[in-house]
């Protein structure tokens, strides 16, 4: 199977959305629960731009890692296709 076919994209971009939400989440909760010991952190306190940095970083790698692993991405996103949610 090659990268040039829906089923791939399809679940490339499965795969990239999910890690970068992951990432995003994990980064923004880890950095504001650091700067919080001993002081109340706000929205403002939050580490937006290191959080968006380490997401797109990571999103770039999971696209990365499904273009060498093609006929797996594909075949997860045919499986997923059938089950109604």
């Amino acid at each position: 199977m090659t990268i040039w076919t829906k089923a791939f994209w399809k679940g490339a971009l499965d795969r990239a959305i999910k890690t970068f939400f992951q990432t995003f989440v994990a980064v923004l909760v880890a950095g504001v629960g650091a700067d919080a010991v001993g002081i109340s952190a706000g929205i403002l306190d939050a580490p937006w731009l290191a959080a968006l940095s380490v997401s797109a970083l990571a999103t770039f790698l999971s696209i990365a890692t499904a273009v060498g692993n093609a006929d797996n991405t594909a075949k997860d996103a045919s499986l997923d296709s059938g089950r109604g949610v």
